[in-house]
């Protein structure tokens, strides 16, 4: 698991498409049912879905359960505008004194 070792990495897990490709996949979690998806990425997070190329987002459904279910989303924000709507919720703020 890519996350454990490396935190700014903007996915957790690193695996592999059968023809040998790359797949950066990004772990969303969640009770609720699969009815509707809303959860929070970051700005790396967004960064990284935007740059790389073969990027999923993996939302776990029911997570508490002997039963989940899990959307699949490849290429994320290729949706955005279009069913996906991302809002910025924070703001990083740096204060310099001198």
């Amino acid at each position: 698991m890519v996350a454990k070792q490396d935190a700014t990495a903007g996915f957790d897990i690193l695996s592999f498409e059968l023809n040998g490709r790359q797949k950066f996949i990004e772990v969303k979690a969640t009770n609720s049912k699969p009815q509707s998806a809303c959860f929070h990425i970051s700005s790396n997070e967004y960064n990284k879905a935007k740059e790389l190329d073969n990027y999923y987002i993996y939302v776990v459904f029911e997570a508490k359960t002997t039963t989940p279910k899990i959307w699949r989303i490849q290429n994320p924000l290729q949706f955005e505008n279009k069913g996906l709507v991302i809002i910025p919720s924070e703001y990083r703020v740096t204060i310099r004194i001198e």
